[in-house]
């Protein structure tokens, strides 16, 4: 695996508590990346405050302008447990304030990006998953998402949110393909009147997975309000995604191998 981003449109929220189910449910060790210029929530929320605000992205900022990005991040994590395989789970937070976006230079998103994605080559290998919030927006971590093998553009059910993806999704496909990175999908959440294919149809894209209304579980992580069961519907269909995921990086990578090979063959 590598590095999976997930962003939203305006009109769509959610990607923090669709990142944090998709980590938790994910049957690797894995590290999750609050990369939202508009602040991280998980420490206040999810970990209802138990932990104190010196670790994360604002002091990973710090470390990248002398050079020490990579070997800084292992520091500025916060342990959010392992789940009976053993596997670890870890939280880069976020920006505690707004107002530091600028210290997170495109440079710094590049670098990071590289960092996140190279995981899976280390000793012990992670995979990684960057929320990145809304797409596009002022420092947006555009750097970052170009070094991920699968983007995730969430979006609810209703017309507002549909006409908002709608933009984001050309230029997302526009830039990764300039890129030659990534390969993007939906991901349909919330109530609403349209159906997943509609908003496949809508937005000339395909649909990775469905994600149903679980308001408990979406309120425990958002919140902090209790621990979310591992059989809740959020968590199953998060579990779920893991393994089209690994099927579209599977098929990207060999063709991949196959264009290298067709352009020595010439």
């Amino acid at each position: 695996m590598a590095l999976i981003a997930i962003a939203s449109a305006k009109g769509a929220p959610g990607v923090t508590v669709t990142s944090l189910a998709l980590t938790l449910a994910w049957p690797r060790s894995v590290i999750l990346a609050e990369c939202d210029p508009a602040g991280g929530t998980i420490q206040a929320g999810y970990l209802a405050g138990q932990m104190t605000a010196d670790k994360g992205l604002a002091r990973l900022a710090i470390a990248e302008r002398h050079g020490r990005l990579g070997a800084d991040v292992g520091a500025q994590l916060v342990d959010l447990g392992v789940d009976s395989q053993q596997h670890h789970r870890w939280l880069l937070p976020g920006l505690s304030d707004p107002a530091q976006a600028g210290s997170v230079t495109p440079a710094m998103w590049t670098r990071l990006g590289g960092y996140l994605a190279g995981l899976e080559d280390s000793d012990p290998a992670f995979d990684a998953i960057a929320d990145c919030g809304r797409i596009p927006a002022l420092n947006a971590p555009l750097g970052l998402i170009y070094h991920a093998e699968v983007v995730l553009l969430v979006v609810e059910r209703t017309m507002q949110a549909i006409s908002s993806a709608r933009p984001r999704v050309l230029m997302l496909q526009r830039e990764l393909e300039q890129h030659g990175v990534g390969v993007l999908r939906l991901l349909v959440r919330g109530r609403g009147p349209y159906s997943s294919k509609e908003i496949a149809e809508q937005l000339q894209g395909p649909v990775l997975a469905d994600l149903p209304h679980d308001e408990r579980t979406a309120r425990i992580l958002s919140r902090g309000d209790g621990t979310p069961r591992h059989n809740a519907d959020l968590l199953r269909a998060a579990r779920s995604m893991q393994e089209p995921i690994n099927q579209l990086i599977q098929v990207r990578r060999e063709a991949a191998v196959e264009l290298t090979e067709a352009g020595r063959a010439q």
